[in-house]
């Protein structure tokens, strides 16, 4: 795990590299996702402000596609896991019936334990004020609410329903 000192020398290189996705990318990647929460409780205490919302505001406007998904995954380390679940669950649900919709929602319903399951609809809730169970219920139509209705209900019709 990141010492106090480095965890502090990281968050003055992102304050300084915030514009520039790369930089930031090779800051973070070598990072475990332990050490990448020290750093933003150092940053969130040295700045005042929460290093994913800055990621996540800082990097909303690149030029480029290759950019926008560096930004993106970026943003997604920032947070703690059952954040980082939620804002994919969100983008699931309102993203409307896609493959990578379905798929993102049965990776978060089938690959996680009930209790991280529990903090991930905790944690939707907090920065949705919304909660995840109604928000998938509103479109019936989806074949992840059928499975959700019908435990029996096979993955793989999920996935072909998925690749209409």
């Amino acid at each position: 795990m990141a010492s106090a000192a480095g965890s502090e020398e990281a968050c003055r290189e992102i304050r300084r590299t915030c514009g520039a996705p790369r930089r930031l990318g090779l800051l973070l990647a070598p990072r475990s996702p332990a050490e990448r929460q020290q750093i933003r409780a150092a940053y969130r205490a040295r700045f005042g402000e929460d290093l994913a919302a800055t990621l996540h505001g800082t990097l909303a406007a690149p030029n480029t596609n290759q950019v926008d998904e560096l930004s993106k995954l970026l943003y997604l380390w920032a947070l703690e896991p059952a954040e980082r679940d939620a804002v994919v669950a969100r983008e699931a649900v309102e993203g409307g019936v896609t493959a990578a919709g379905y798929r993102a929602l049965v990776e978060v319903f089938t690959r996680r334990k009930q209790d991280q399951l529990f903090f991930t609809k905790q944690a939707y809730a907090a920065r949705f004020r919304r909660s995840l169970d109604q928000d998938m219920a509103t479109e019936p139509s989806h074949p992840y609410h059928r499975a959700r209705a019908r435990p029996s209900f096979s993955l793989s019709l999920l996935f072909s329903a998925a690749g209409r």
